[in-house]
């Protein structure tokens, strides 16, 4: 689900998809994102569109990526028009002062339709923030955090300088503030401690699943860290402000701070003075390793090794050797057990193909998986055989200790169970009450048969006495004997309950 996106990117391509959607004129768009890196995240918000993905630089492995282009995006080697839309997603921001108008003109031009900026703006709020958040970082690392340090090199931008780029263009433009700065430094803080001690990075991911589901749709404010910023030099863009939604969800917010006290709890109860053994014994001698099954199962003699870095995350490709029709692939992060992200897998099969992952994992959240045994496994099946000419895919060893997560997740088991059987119990109790309740309302109607026999006996009674003369002794006696009847037994019992 692209909700499992972290939220400071779901902020990003949520809004672009909502703007994209509220202003396309076909179903199918052909869409530029410049600046894109690796992650490939545009076409899971926009799956039905055409994606292209420029950056100034790429890794080995994308070079002959049909998806992507190395350029630089002042200087774009693309006609005029050549897409419909053009996104730059956090990209202005680390644009150089002196080429940012430039940057702004290279959008206009290759965007057909329109295109779309997203980024911090500089505000007394925004470079407050900014600050607090890059001395967590320091503090935890003891060094500036990449992308804050660029912003101060660079210095954040002026959206009226933005405006006034887009006005001299004779560019429609409008623009929708969201993301509350409060909530943005809140959240930034959280992913920089989660990677301090990766066993909450699980917890932390939940915690951003929470603000993308519950509090992006209402966290539209002038008090926002980023700006959409779109324009058109063809079209009206002012619709896209009934996108915002201003009215605050209170509750969510009230439950994000309890989230967020939650995850520091967890944070401090975790000793990280104690590198894991684990570790220690086999990082010089662990490795990955794919295989390739070619219609008669896995086998040692079809497989590559792939020794791991140092800093435990890389990408890798792999080539097929024979040639020979593949139905499936299977990856081994590690020959321990560990918790591993597997992500960017790329098919090179001259077409699209269909693949699903599965694996020996106990838990898995998107591109998360868990292993709490050694020999882990994924294999990713295709589905029917294909002349595979190479896979890649990006692989993270995120956590060799799982131990600790290993018992949450058992608690977590034992927990469905007792509110299972918790459940289970609580259905015999409502059969059973029902039954009760089915006896008693016949009990009752048999009641009220007899009461209505009694009332009418009472009447016959009291037509008697009326009827004849007695004398006191003969009165005393027929109520005693009326006093004394079934009847009236009956009649005062009833009386009894209903005062009861």
């Amino acid at each position: 689900m692209i909700e499992h996106v972290l939220f400071d990117q779901f902020q990003r391509y949520n809004n672009v998809k909502l703007v994209v959607d509220k202003l396309r004129n076909n179903s199918k768009l052909k869409i530029l994102e410049v600046g894109a890196n690796e992650h490939q995240n545009l076409e899971r918000f926009l799956p039905s569109d055409e994606i292209t993905y420029l950056d100034l630089s790429l890794p080995e492995h994308l070079r002959n990526h049909p998806k992507y282009i190395e350029g630089d995006a002042t200087q774009m080697e693309f006609n005029d028009d050549s897409f419909d839309v053009v996104v730059a997603l956090d990209v202005y921001e680390h644009i150089p002062v002196e080429r940012r108008q430039m940057f702004v003109q290279e959008l206009n031009r290759v965007s057909s339709e329109f295109f779309i900026i997203t980024a911090p703006f500089h505000s007394a709020h925004v470079e407050s923030a900014e600050i607090r958040t890059n001395a967590v970082y320091k503090s935890l690392f003891h060094t500036d955090f990449i992308w804050l340090d660029e912003h101060r090199e660079n210095g954040l931008p002026d959206f009226e300088e933005l405006v006034s780029h887009l006005s001299v263009l004779k560019v429609d433009h409008a623009f929708l503030s969201h993301g509350d700065v409060n909530v943005w430094e809140k959240i930034m803080n959280m992913h920089f401690f989660a990677a301090k001690k990766g066993e909450t990075s699980l917890y932390r991911s939940e915690i951003d699943t929470f603000y993308n589901r519950y509090i992006f749709p209402n966290d539209y404010t002038e008090n926002s860290y980023r700006k959409i910023v779109v324009g058109s030099k063809k079209n009206n863009v002012d619709h896209i402000e009934s996108i915002a939604n201003t009215e605050k969800d209170y509750d969510a917010i009230k439950k994000l701070n309890e989230l967020e006290s939650i995850f520091y709890q967890l944070f401090n109860t975790l000793d990280q003075t104690e590198i894991p053994v684990s570790t220690k014994e086999y990082a010089h001698d662990d490795f990955a390793q794919v295989f390739f099954d070619y219609g008669k199962g896995f086998s040692e003699e079809y497989s590559i090794v792939l020794s791991h870095t140092e800093q435990q995350s890389r990408f890798y490709s792999v080539n097929n050797e024979l040639d020979k029709e593949i139905k499936s692939v299977r990856i081994d992060p590690s020959n321990y057990k560990g918790i591993f992200k597997l992500r960017n897998i790329c098919i090179n099969h001259g077409n699209e193909i269909s693949f699903y992952v599965s694996g020996n994992y106990i838990d898995k959240l998107d591109d998360v998986y868990l292993f709490d045994k050694d020999d882990p496994n994924l294999v990713i099946e295709f589905e029917k055989g294909i002349e595979l000419k190479s896979i890649s895919f990006e692989l993270n060893i995120l956590i060799s200790d799982v131990s600790y997560l290993i018992e949450v997740l058992h608690q977590r088991e034992k927990y469905y169970e007792a509110q299972q059987l918790q459940n289970e119990v609580l259905n015999e109790m409502n059969k059973d009450l029902d039954s009760k309740i089915q006896g008693l309302s016949k009990d009752i109607n048999e009641l009220v048969q007899e009461v209505e026999k009694l009332k009418e006996c009472i009447e016959h009674k009291n037509d008697e006495v009326n009827s004849l003369q007695y004398s006191n002794q003969e009165q005393e006696a027929l109520l005693n004997s009326i006093y004394q009847s079934r009847s009236w037994k009956i009649i005062s019992r009833v009386k009894g309950m209903l005062k009861k």
